[in-house]
């Protein structure tokens, strides 16, 4: 698998729960999606489609969260109008357009677009996760970003813990994900 580079710049406006393991691990997601051929293998302003990506970067960052957060709405949306790497609002409002999406509320906020952008990218980008790893790996990759030396591909030892030595919280977010995945 060609293993794909993300610059630093482009992961620093996402939050991550339990960022041991998040910015490696938007690097690992990417590069399975590259092997999927969602993406490409760099992502930089020059890059044909750099909006389209940097959304579906976004996008990975919440799927990257989903474990943590007990409803998809809990999540803290990310803004991604600002100076660069951020999207300017008509980049956004362009994107939001192709896309099909609209905020709730009007006049259309910021915040509140960028959040129903990086939601309807997030399922599809969650979906072609699992179906690169299969739902239970996607599931025990985000759940090792606990870990403080948590590093991709997991290896064996890693994975087994995770999945074989659930907690009530690590079944609830395996089922959680599950449900996620199916809707």
């Amino acid at each position: 698998m060609t293993s794909a580079t993300l610059d630093s710049e482009l992961t620093d406006p996402f939050y991550l729960e339990y960022d041991k393991g998040g910015r490696a691990w938007l690097s690992r997601a990417w590069s399975v999606l590259r092997q999927a051929g969602v993406v490409p293998v760099t992502v930089t302003e020059e890059s044909g489609n750099y909006v389209d990506h940097f959304v579906t970067l976004a996008a990975t960052a919440h799927v990257a969260n989903l474990v943590f957060a007990q409803h998809d709405g809990d999540l803290a949306p990310y803004v991604l109008v600002g100076d660069r790497p951020l999207l300017t609002e008509i980049e956004l409002g362009r994107v939001a357009e192709q896309m099909g999406v609209y905020a709730e509320s009007w006049p259309e906020e910021v915040g509140d677009l960028s959040r129903a952008v990086i939601e309807a990218r997030a399922r599809p980008v969650a979906r072609s996760l699992a179906g690169e790893l299969g739902h239970s790996l996607l599931f025990a990759e985000l759940w090792a970003r606990r870990l403080p030396d948590a590093s991709y591909p997991l290896s064996n030892d890693v994975l087994d813990d995770i999945l074989n030595s659930p907690t009530p919280d690590s079944a609830a977010a395996f089922e959680g994900l599950g449900v996620y995945l199916a809707s």
